[in-house]
């Protein structure tokens, strides 16, 4: 296999790394710079790292490749995104190359949290009554809860996409992706109408690549049903 970009073996695991631009590696972080632009910052130093360097916890290099695919998008993002700030300070307002940037940086986080839940699981045994994640994919009992939240919620954003009127779930996503940009947006201005119906659209686009079941079910169309807690004998 060819040399993989952002990708580097170590200790015979693999991990994501990033070199930060040089007009923003190593230069004084700003007062004030919105939380989104953490992972850039070295919160000791206070300026602005010169590599982000993140575990992709994995020993096969396929794996390492595909799960590097949205540490690359994001990282791309944030030097977009302090280079800005850096130029033109909080803003007041929405362009719309910015609409469509928190549009597709939701999505983004969509399918990254969605892949590490699964990669990691939650350790569910309902046999014993525990919660022992060992970041060892999921349990079955995991993959149970998995299914019901999944075909749950995506009922709730079919419903909401008919109607064209986004959860207060969405709504909030909306509020912390702005606020955490600094971007100041009225209730009433209509950008915000557009990145909530957007948030929407990539919810469910999101739901869309979610991967079948071992079976090769949809895990949506899994119906509804909670999974069963064990009873043990008294």
């Amino acid at each position: 296999m060819g040399r993989m970009t952002h990708v580097q073996r170590r200790a015979n695991r693999y991990e994501f790394r990033f070199r930060i631009p040089e007009d923003l590696a190593g230069q004084p972080a700003p007062d004030h710079a919105p939380s989104s632009l953490a992972p850039l910052l070295n919160k000791a130093t206070k300026r602005f790292k010169r590599e982000i360097v993140r575990s992709l916890k994995t020993s096969d290099p396929q794996t390492a490749k595909r799960r590097a695919l949205s540490d690359i998008a994001e990282a791309h993002r944030l030097v977009d995104e302090a280079r800005r700030f850096l130029r033109a300070g909080p803003e007041t307002g929405i362009r719309p190359d910015q609409v469509k940037a928190l549009i597709s940086a939701h999505e983004t986080r969509l399918l990254s949290g969605d892949e590490k839940l699964r990669r990691a699981g939650l350790g569910l045994d309902l046999n014993r009554g525990s919660f022992e994640s060992h970041s060892e994919g999921m349990t079955n009992d995991d993959l149970s809860l998995y299914q019901f939240t999944v075909s749950f919620l995506d009922d709730e954003l079919r419903q909401s996409a008919a109607r064209m009127r986004p959860s207060e779930l969405i709504k909030a996503a909306v509020e912390r992706a702005i606020t955490e940009r600094r971007i100041v947006l009225p209730e009433d201005d209509p950008a915000r109408r557009e990145l909530e119906l957007g948030f929407l659209a990539a919810q469910r686009k999101a739901f869309d690549f979610r991967p079948r079941s071992p079976q090769g079910r949809d895990y949506r169309n899994t119906g509804r049903a909670m999974p069963k807690r064990y009873d043990h004998d008294h």
